[in-house]
């Protein structure tokens, strides 16, 4: 209860930004659930919050709290602002506190579970927004719980909504029969869209053309935005080659725990680091949270959104990876800054290092270190650390099994 009040009170859009540097996604919440659950001290948490939010920018201190009913209702009021309007907004990346003033309210006057219910199962197609760090953002503030945290998320997924969501099927028939999905299954549609001339072909065209050349998002944003439903960002050809190839399985059963499952093998099994697959087992664990209250009809395709986006990942299977995005190297120049956070002295400069170091160390800064390296979903793998070899003998475990 002490960290939610403090994410609230201190952490909070109400003193920073949900993004920073034009487009970057503020990882405050995440990083703090994620120390929270690894069982950091409450200096730890401290620490990180203060070392972390030196880049943030801060929110001006003219700032509305739209959480205050009288403020919100001015707020509102004078911006004419009402939910039948803001469908204009949505993935527009505008007005992010008009949109919180609207879901503030939702989630005062309803509650948070009853608000989340009725509004996910639109924003849950467009969950691909801002790196799939909308979902994230939600699914953090539902597992530590407040209203302000919560309204927080369903606003970010609104603001930066990006369209994978299943396409209108107009007079078409179901598969009768279809493929059961699995982690082998996976990895073979990895394969067959990895490097696929089509897509690439299709990327290329779209990122050299109007809108994505002007827009002022990351590389890697604009890239899965040409493999989206968006009708001015998004290949619709490079979409339904996609989408066909994940609708021939049976995904009924898919939930959070095979979600994880799958996103966590791809992730560990492919031979360099991916930065979409790292965030789809993020992502994944976010949704988790908050899946119990979809129907069962958005339930399915939530997850079929989901599988779409990570899947979503084109490379040049004949470029060159650079040692950056090596397994597990991603983001290397951030560790010495984020070890220097937690004052740590130790020489580790790699990932693999830092994984085994951890395996056996099994120390509190120790999952401090790696749950600030790898971001917020580490804490997932820190639950596991016990049952894992170093890094050497993981690898041979995971492909024999």
């Amino acid at each position: 209860m002490q960290v939610q009040q403090q994410l609230t009170r201190t952490w909070s859009t109400l003193r920073y930004r949900m993004e920073y540097g034009g487009y970057l996604s503020n990882h405050l919440l995440h990083g703090v659930v994620a120390l929270f659950d690894l069982g950091a001290s409450e200096e730890k948490i401290e620490e990180f919050a203060e070392c972390y939010s030196t880049k943030l920018e801060k929110a001006e201190p003219s700032h509305d709290d739209v959480m205050q009913p009288d403020v919100r209702a001015k707020f509102l009021k004078e911006s004419k602002l009402a939910f039948e309007s803001a469908k204009g907004l949505l993935g527009k990346r505008q007005n992010f506190d008009g949109l919180l003033a609207l879901y503030a309210a939702e989630v005062q006057e309803l509650g948070i579970d009853k608000a989340v219910k009725k509004h996910l199962p639109v924003l849950v197609g467009g969950l691909a927004g801002a790196l799939l760090h909308a979902i994230i953002q939600l699914g953090y503030a539902y597992h530590i719980g407040g209203e302000r945290l919560v309204a927080e998320g369903l606003t970010y997924m609104h603001y930066a909504y990006l369209s994978f969501d299943e396409p209108q099927q107009v007079n078409a028939e179901e598969l009768q029969e279809k493929k059961t999905f699995s982690r082998d299954e996976a990895m073979q549609l990895v394969r067959m869209l990895n490097g696929n001339d089509f897509l690439l072909n299709e990327m290329s065209c779209k990122l050299q053309a109007k809108p994505l050349v002007d827009l002022e998002i990351g590389g890697i944003q604009k890239r899965l935005s040409t493999m989206s439903g968006d009708p001015e960002r998004g290949s619709s050809e490079a979409f339904n080659l996609i989408w066909d190839a994940i609708n021939a399985y049976n995904l009924s059963k898919m939930n959070g725990v095979f979600a994880l499952d799958v996103a966590f093998w791809l992730y560990m099994m492919i031979e360099h680091n991916d930065f979409v697959i790292l965030h789809a087992v993020t992502s994944a664990w976010a949704l988790q949270q908050v899946e119990h209250l979809l129907e069962p009809k958005d339930h399915e395709r939530a997850w079929k959104v989901w599988l779409h986006v990570s899947l979503s990942r084109t490379r040049d299977r004949h470029s060159k990876v650079s040692s950056r995005h090596t397994k597990h190297g991603a983001a290397h120049e951030t560790l010495v800054s984020t070890l220097k956070c937690c004052g740590s002295t130790q020489q580790i400069v790699e990932f693999d290092q830092l994984f085994d170091f951890c395996v056996a160390a099994q120390t509190e800064q120790a999952s401090t270190f790696i749950a600030n390296h790898v971001g917020p979903s580490a804490f997932l793998m820190r639950r596991t650390l016990p049952k894992l070899q170093p890094t050497s003998t993981r690898f041979e475990q995971l492909k024999s099994s």
